[in-house]
């Protein structure tokens, strides 16, 4: 059958009215759904019914929400304002973009709607690529570097 797309926006901002009065305005409100702030323990929830992950930064020094979308196998489009991009993005699980080009990202989400990006294959390299930051790794690279100072 027909693949049908949809957004959901975890979180809260001062932008949501402003967004809620767009996608009345497109004629997409339908296919919004605006959750709103959560707890991080409920989020994870949100991460299992999606097929990509978004993260549309304008400023962001880390990005943990990214982390978490990993973990959970998803492909990632991350704007590439957010610090975490060189470690955790690569042309294997994600895809990065502009925060200022509206066109860049639908461009990209538009790849993933017709199918010309394996969303599957991405997803996994995701997970494999998280695991190199369990606490154990982590650890053990922090361990290292002290060695050798």
């Amino acid at each position: 059958g027909e693949i049908k797309w949809g957004l959901i926006i975890v979180g809260d901002g001062l932008l949501k009215d402003e967004l809620v009065k767009l996608s009345r305005k497109l004629d997409i409100y339908d296919y919004v759904t605006f959750v709103g702030g959560l707890p991080w323990t409920e989020v994870v929830a949100y991460y299992c019914m999606a097929d990509v992950f978004v993260l549309p930064s304008v400023s962001e020094p880390w990005g943990l929400v990214l982390n978490e979308a990993m973990l959970c196998s998803l492909p990632v489009v991350v704007s590439n304002h957010v610090g975490a991009v060189p470690e955790l993005v690569s042309e294997k699980n994600g895809l990065t973009f502009n925060p200022f080009s509206p066109d860049e990202l639908s461009g990209i989400l538009n790849m993933f709607i017709l199918g010309n990006i394996g969303i599957e294959e991405m997803g996994e390299h995701s997970s494999k690529m998280i695991q190199e930051y369990n606490v154990d790794n982590v650890a053990k690279q922090m361990v290292d570097v002290f060695k050798n100072l």
